[in-house]
């Protein structure tokens, strides 16, 4: 969280955290698949487009690939 900054966190949980990709490769993080790596898990090539967090169990997400995810 340091090194990609609170100011540029959307919404994270225990083993969640959302961010912009910019600010991801500006950190220097790499992406690693194993426990306890970070990792995207929506998959290789999907990236969120739009996201709306109105609490932490309510938020809607679309894709790249032009599919969404809600949870109210």
């Amino acid at each position: 969280m340091r090194k990609i900054g609170r100011q540029n966190i959307y919404y994270s949980d225990t083993d969640s955290l959302y961010c912009t990709t910019q600010s991801f490769m500006d950190s220097g993080i790499a992406e690693d698949k194993d426990l306890c790596g970070i990792k995207n898990d929506y998959g290789d090539g999907k990236y969120i487009t739009k996201a709306i967090f109105l609490d932490q169990k309510r938020y809607l997400l679309k894709f790249s690939d032009g599919s969404a995810k809600v949870k109210f």
